[in-house]
């Protein structure tokens, strides 16, 4: 969960908030401008018009986290206000602004299709959003790199494997925004030269073979030893299954010979439009892992693959490691890998 409850502007802005979260860093100028008119972020003073609009947009669509989003948007431009200085905040009041506009002009509504029309015209406003925003993140990132694209000396490679649907399986989980819950099994499998330890699932798309983390709220790099590791990640991102979807799991054959199968079906990422059916499948006699993509499409970054349990290793696809994705239906294999691979 984000505080923007908007997640295919929030990586960007999420991107800004914590590279100046740090401190001075010398990157606010600090003086002289005149910001933005902030409010006092609970009701209780006039909003910015850029958090206004935000407001007004899903006011539009009888959205009851209209006040909600207006809030977080005023705490982000005091963020912003805070830590880059206040032409930077200015700047970025301006760009949500017309975002939000952008979003109210379209006629498109969070709880809407992700496709039509007014769908198409969202991803222009979002585009605009990036060339306005994206100078202001340079400008207080410089030349810094965060994406995290994997490491190809330690990310082995994927198989083809034949496709089928991801399936709804025997034990459904009820699991809340960033829940994390053990599953009642003692499956365990080979997992790049070690053995899994109990397992979880968490609500944002992934199998845990190690510490039971929620992941919250995008997908990371693969292989990164961050404290999202001993993975396998079906669609890592923000999602939140309490509004949808079943997430399900269960286990097959006879000891040995076992497949710990985890299904994500018709889940929606926690703002976007986005949402996400997925199926692994782990094989209890090598530790290899089969992806069954029914469907997926992200607007935050998506991640994908297996991971070891100290972070160091890694199976994944090019291209779908700290993505924006959307893909039809496809299947691959990650094969099992000894330690170190």
């Amino acid at each position: 969960m984000r505080s923007l409850p908007i997640g295919r502007v929030s990586p960007l802005a999420l991107t800004l908030l914590l590279a100046c979260g740090g401190g001075d860093g010398g990157v606010g100028d600090g003086g002289g401008d005149s910001g933005p008119n902030l409010g006092d972020g609970d009701g209780g003073g006039d909003l910015d018009p850029a958090c206004a609009a935000a407001q007004a947009w899903l006011e539009g669509c009888s959205d009851p986290a209209a006040p909600q989003l207006a809030e977080s948007c005023t705490v982000q431009l005091e963020t912003v206000d805070s830590a880059c200085g206040s032409s930077r905040a200015a700047a970025w009041a301006s760009a949500t602004e017309t975002l939000y506009q952008c979003y109210a002009d379209a006629g498109w509504c969070p709880a809407d299709p992700a496709d039509g029309p007014a769908w198409d015209a969202t991803l222009a406003c979002n585009s605009r959003f990036e060339e306005q925003a994206g100078e202001l993140r340079d400008a207080c990132l410089g030349e810094e790199d965060d994406d995290p694209d994997p490491d190809p000396a330690n990310c082995a490679p994927t198989e083809p494997l034949t496709h089928r649907a991801p399936e709804l399986l025997a034990n459904l989980l009820v699991l809340d925004d960033d829940a994390v819950v053990a599953l009642d099994t003692d499956f365990s499998a080979p997992w790049f030269g070690a053995t899994t330890g109990p397992p979880s699932v968490s609500a944002n798309g992934l199998l845990l073979f190690g510490s039971a983390v929620d992941g919250c709220c995008e997908g990371g790099g693969l292989p990164r030893p961050d404290g999202v590791d001993g993975i396998v990640a079906l669609a890592w991102t923000d999602l939140d299954p309490s509004r949808g979807g079943t997430v399900s799991w269960q286990v097959d054959g006879d000891p040995g010979s076992r497949q710990l199968r985890v299904s994500f079906l018709g889940v929606p990422a926690y703002t976007d439009g986005g949402e996400v059916s997925v199926e692994a499948v782990v094989y209890e006699a090598d530790g290899a892992v089969d992806l069954h993509i029914g469907s997926l499409r992200s607007f935050d970054r998506t991640t994908l693959g297996a991971e070891s349990l100290d972070g160091q290793a890694a199976t994944c696809e090019a291209g779908w490691v700290g993505a924006i994705l959307d893909l039809g239906a496809v299947s691959l294999r990650l094969p099992p890998q000894e330690a170190g691979r």
